[in-house]
C-alpha cells in the first residue's frame, strides 16, 4: 500500500523539478564510474550510486549502463525515485507518453509509474534466476534493458492463469526481458490534455513481471497477436499523418 503525502500530479511536478540537479550529479561522476568499470572490464556492466536533493529531500538511484567496451565513454543513464510504503519501499519512475486525442491524433501527457518490491523479487527470480543480485542491481538492469514498452490489452487468452502473475492487473506491457502485468488509471480533467498546466496524468502500478517462456502457447499466440495489431494501428497512425501534413 502506498504512503500518499500528495497527488500523482503533484508527485510527478516534483521529480520533474528535481531532473536539473539530478542530470548535474550523474554527469559529475561519469569519469569515475567508467574507470570503476573499465578496471572491472567485464560487459554489460552495471554502477548505481545514490542521490539526494538538497532542497526536496527526494531520494534516487543513478544508473549507468555500458553494453560492450566500445561503448564505455557513453555510458546509458537512468534515475529513478523512491517512496515509502507498508510494504517495502516504491520505486517510482515519471516522464512523458503519448495519449490518443480526437480521433488519429496523440498528445503527449505526463505519466508517473510505481514498481512493488514483489515486482523485482520476480524480476530477479523469473528473470535471471540469480539470488545473489542486489536490489540496486535489478534497478540498473531492469530500466537500462527496458527502455522501450509495448501495451497489450488483457484479453481473455492472455489472461489464462494470469492471476499467478497478479490478479488485480487491468493491463499489460511487453518488455525485452519479458511481459509486466499493471494496473493503469487516468487522473484529472482529460479536457485539460493539450493545456500546459494540464491536471491529466496516467498512473501505472507495475504488479510483477513474468518470462515468457512459463507462459501457455496460447498466451504467446495472444500476445504475438496484440502487438502485431498495436503495431499495425501505430503505422496506420503514421501514414496518416504525413499525409495531412502534405496536403497542408
Amino acid at each position: 500500500m502506498l504512503v500518499q503525502t500528495m497527488t500523482n500530479l503533484e508527485r510527478c511536478n516534483a521529480l520533474f523539478e528535481d531532473q536539473p540537479k539530478i542530470k548535474i550529479f550523474a554527469e559529475k561522476n561519469i569519469k569515475r564510474v567508467v574507470r570503476d568499470i573499465k578496471k572491472a572490464g567485464h560487459y554489460p556492466a552495471w554502477r548505481w550510486l545514490e542521490y539526494t536533493h538538497v532542497e526536496s529531500r527526494n531520494q534516487y538511484l543513478v544508473c549507468y549502463c555500458v553494453m560492450s567496451a566500445q561503448d564505455i565513454e557513453k555510458p546509458l543513464i537512468d534515475y529513478v525515485s523512491f517512496m515509502p510504503s507498508l510494504g517495502g519501499r516504491i520505486v517510482v519512475k515519471w516522464g512523458t507518453w503519448l495519449y490518443p486525442d480526437r480521433g488519429d491524433e496523440c498528445v503527449c501527457t505526463r505519466v508517473i509509474a510505481y514498481y512493488t518490491p514483489h515486482f523485482f523479487d520476480m524480476y530477479r527470480e523469473r528473470i535471471w534466476c540469480q539470488a545473489n543480485l542486489s536490489y540496486y542491481e535489478l534497478l540498473a538492469r531492469y530500466f537500462s534493458r527496458n527502455r522501450e514498452t509495448l501495451p497489450l490489452e488483457l484479453n481473455d487468452d492472455i489472461k489464462e492463469d494470469y492471476t499467478k502473475y497478479g490478479e488485480f492487473a487491468n493491463y499489460a506491457f511487453r518488455v525485452q526481458d519479458g511481459i509486466c502485468f499493471t494496473r493503469q488509471w487516468r487522473e484529472g480533467d482529460i479536457n485539460t490534455i493539450r493545456d500546459r498546466n494540464s491536471s491529466f496524468i496516467s498512473v501505472v502500478f507495475y504488479n510483477t513481471i513474468v518470462n515468457e517462456g512459463l507462459l501457455k502457447d496460447k498466451q504467446k499466440i495472444a500476445i504475438d497477436k496484440e502487438s502485431f495489431n498495436y503495431f499495425k494501428a501505430l503505422f496506420n497512425n503514421l501514414i496518416l499523418n504525413n499525409n495531412s501534413i502534405a496536403k497542408n
